[in-house]
């Protein structure tokens, strides 16, 4: 915090800027004809050298991304914002959760913003079960709070049970950053909090897909 408080607005600025713009890795697999419409948006590819293969489909790829943490390697990872269109059923989504050991979601994206969708819903009614490919998914308790809502939700697959936290920032607004800092600083408290027993990486979704993922700050930054 010192070394925070001590530097003007101005180098902080310099250094956003160094990061590099646009692609800057090899993007093959994510442009093959079978995977294409599985990109919600040109020119946010997943990766080929981090890329999150999810088996048991027509197809292993999905847009979403590993992100090394600051102590820990493929501590993160980055996803698209499940759409119907590029994830039909959802189950690759859920397949990807259940196969990497996930146990908290991140999403800080709406559901629908000035009448128009950003992200679908991909998890049942509270107290309801679906099944999503081979992963069965049970709404467990919905928390709603003023800038997030906590889920809880039990996920299986044959006779293999876990616990998944989900925490929805509903205070990111599209195109835009929370106007309260504090929020976000609880939204980072409440993910550390999660008792951890897979030591599986976070996931962390927004509308088109998280840009930096930072734990040294613990910040989730959003285009």
């Amino acid at each position: 915090m010192d070394f925070v408080s001590s530097k003007p607005f101005e180098y902080f600025e310099e250094e956003f800027d160094k990061f590099p713009y646009g692609l800057t890795r090899s993007y093959d697999v994510a442009r093959r004809t079978e995977n294409l419409g599985k990109n919600r948006y040109q020119g946010i590819y997943a990766y080929d050298e981090t890329r999150v293969e999810v088996n048991g489909g027509d197809s292993d790829y999905i847009n979403a991304n590993f992100i090394d943490g600051y102590k820990k390697r493929n501590a993160y990872i980055a996803s698209l914002g499940p759409m119907a269109k590029q994830m039909g059923d959802f189950s690759v989504f859920w397949n990807m959760i259940w196969q990497q050991k996930v146990e908290t979601v991140v999403m800080v994206t709406n559901l629908d913003e000035e009448g128009k969708t950003k992200c679908e819903k991909y998890w049942p009614e509270i107290g309801a079960t679906k099944l999503y490919g081979q992963v069965s998914v049970h709404m467990m308790t919905e928390e709603v709070f003023a800038e997030f809502t906590r889920r809880t939700l039990k996920i299986a697959k044959g006779k293999s049970i876990r616990t998944l936290h989900h925490l929805h920032f509903t205070a990111w607004p599209d195109k835009g950053i929370p106007e309260d800092v504090t929020a976000i600083l609880e939204l980072r408290h409440r993910v550390l909090k999660q008792q951890k027993q897979l030591e599986g990486p976070i996931l962390v979704h927004c509308r088109y897909i998280i840009i930096l993922v930072c734990d040294s700050a613990g910040l989730y930054v959003s285009t």
